[in-house]
């Protein structure tokens, strides 16, 4: 049992690592496009409101 728990910590460090999304398909990781998660409409507001146009791309 502990081998399983052993592979899946290491699974979602990977996975995870940095906030960047690995693609993973039956508990193993795929070569692919990894993706990162974005923030909540109400942090990117609230940051705006903050800061102005400091931080907004143009």
């Amino acid at each position: 049992m502990m081998k399983r728990w052993d592979k899946l910590a290491k699974l979602l460090i990977v996975k995870h690592n940095d906030q960047i999304m690995l693609p993973s398909k039956d508990g193993e990781l795929i070569p692919g496009r990894h993706t990162s998660p974005a923030y909540f409409p109400v942090f990117i507001d609230a940051v705006r409101h903050q800061t102005g146009d400091r931080y907004v791309k143009p």
